[in-house]
């Protein structure tokens, strides 16, 4: 996959009004990422994504917090910046 951002701060309230932070750094699936798998798709602990030939081109945005808690998902409006990281 191509990092097409370089990592950023979402900063909100969960659901007990507390600040969370999360880290969010989103990428572009490639044709070599085609039959590969990747855990935690729309939520943490959640089976494991195969990427298929439709999805080549498609953005995904991959989601972390200091907890270790990780999540992606699809999206469609990504960062794209000339110089990710």
């Amino acid at each position: 996959m191509k990092q097409t951002c370089k990592t950023f701060i979402v900063q909100a309230c969960n659901a007990w009004g507390q600040t969370s932070v999360a880290f969010h750094t989103h990428y572009c699936v490639e044709q070599a990422d085609v039959g590969k798998a990747r855990g935690d798709y729309l939520g943490h602990r959640r089976p494991a994504y195969t990427f298929k030939g439709a999805d080549v081109g498609r953005h995904i945005c991959a989601m972390r917090d200091h907890s270790g808690w990780t999540c992606w998902s699809f999206i469609e409006n990504p960062r794209i910046e000339e110089s990710a990281a």
